[in-house]
């Protein structure tokens, strides 16, 4: 069904931007102003809504509940500010990795059916860590996701939801950009740490038969690195001949998060590890790496993190910027067009999609591909490419060149804009 349509005689240029989870570095805030500032380029008017972190109860990562279970735990405040929107129309409400699904007044309607607009989900990670705000039966309820994959996954165990599209982020450029003479001939890593064996731990804590399924879940997408968290799953419940009901997989994807952290921590670390032993300077900035097996390493050096808005000049201050994300196999990490915005050399893993749009990148010399894609399963192979293009100058400055036009027009927040603009017009 057509949004144009369906929403017919709504407020058409106003859109309402909340901000209920601040995410990483707070980054949510600064996505929200950025989408904001670009969809007023375009000629609509932007109010941003920012509700305090522990304004609504709820963790991103709890298994999940009955909407109902959770409803209302809100505080005063929070609530004071929500209900200034009750009956107001608008073009959109957008969120992203929202709390307010769940959130019902008390003659139990969704709160977001009291406002006369669609809305829309932005969820920045997998679907499966969002089971209790997906699963809420709202009367507009739209889902944006950056992985392709993703999308099917919310198509497919949520139809009650009437839309779902892919709408990959954004990126910036530094305040004060660095000249390609002046960056730091070091690779940079950005985010946060945390030891894959915490999430073993957690595996470990379950019952025997969810156990098994995790593991057997891990050991199937590290012999097939381009296989999701959902087909490994699919894999090992068919090789057991366990049926269950598409209801019941969501929720069962949902309890066995701890498989998707462990792949996530133990790929930045396998990563990380090759680029140290290799004697390659690598910089990190982001949270918990002291705990790192090589934290003392002399080329190896560690600095605090930074608001997302201050991420930019990190990175425009290296050469060469490495990106592990195992999780979105059918997109692409904002990290990446961070590097290509800010003449950074991007070293990102491989996938089926990041082939699609930008090419094979498996050769250093490749001149028609805009990043350096390496195999997870081979991190020497990450190392060899890192080398080079600190190494190879020339190169380099053609790779950062030709990405940095690529980024200009595809991957600015005016772009992101302008397809949010035709999701709603078309």
């Amino acid at each position: 069904m057509m949004l144009k349509n369906y929403y017919n005689g709504l407020n058409s240029n106003k859109i309402l931007f909340f901000t209920t989870r601040q995410l990483c570095y707070h980054s949510a805030g600064f996505f929200a102003a950025q989408l904001a500032d670009a969809l007023e380029n375009a000629g609509y008017q932007c109010e941003l809504c920012e509700i305090p972190e522990d304004g609504i109860a709820g963790e991103m990562r709890e298994q999940a509940v009955p909407a109902k279970d959770t409803a209302g735990e809100i505080s005063p405040q929070a609530a004071a500010v929500l209900e200034r929107y009750i009956g107001k129309e608008y073009a959109a409400v957008i969120d992203f990795n929202s709390k307010l699904p769940r959130l019902m007044c008390d003659d139990d309607t969704y709160y977001l059916d009291t406002i006369q607009a669609p809305f829309f989900n932005y969820i920045l990670d997998n679907p499966l860590y969002h089971h209790a705000t997906l699963q809420c039966p709202l009367q507009r309820y739209h889902v944006l996701l950056v992985d392709e994959e993703h999308a099917a996954y919310v198509r497919k165990h949520y139809p009650h939801i009437q839309g779902t599209h892919m709408l990959s982020l954004g990126a910036n450029e530094a305040v004060i950009g660095k000249a390609f003479e002046q960056k730091q001939e070091n690779v940079l890593f950005m985010g946060t740490y945390r030891s894959p064996e915490i999430y073993l731990e957690q595996i470990r804590s379950q019952d025997m038969r969810a156990q098994k399924e995790m593991l057997q879940m891990i050991e199937r997408i590290q012999a097939e690195p381009d296989l999701s968290v959902e087909r490994a799953l699919r894999a090992v419940l068919e090789e057991q001949d366990r049926k269950i009901s598409e209801e019941d997989f969501a929720l069962l994807m949902n309890t066995y998060y701890p498989v998707e952290m462990y792949l996530r921590n133990y790929d930045r670390e396998q990563l990380v590890t090759a680029l140290v032993r290799e004697k390659i300077p690598v910089r990190i900035v982001g949270d918990w790496w002291e705990q790192y097996a090589y934290a003392a390493a002399p080329n190896l050096q560690l600095e605090q993190p930074v608001a997302f808005d201050r991420s930019f000049d990190k990175i425009a201050g290296s050469a060469v910027i490495a990106d592990s994300s195992p999780f979105f196999k059918m997109g692409i990490h904002d990290r990446v067009f961070a590097g290509m915005a800010n003449h950074t050399a991007v070293l990102t893993d491989e996938s089926p999609y990041r082939k699609k749009v930008f090419g094979t990148g498996q050769h250093i010399l490749d001149t028609d591909c805009p990043v350096v894609l390496y195999s997870p399963a081979n991190p020497q192979r990450a190392c060899d490419m890192a080398e080079e293009l600190l190494t190879n100058r020339g190169r380099r400055k053609d790779l950062v060149d030709k990405a940095y036009e690529i980024y200009r027009s595809e991957f600015t927040w005016d772009k992101v804009a302008a397809r949010f603009v035709k999701l709603l017009t078309e």
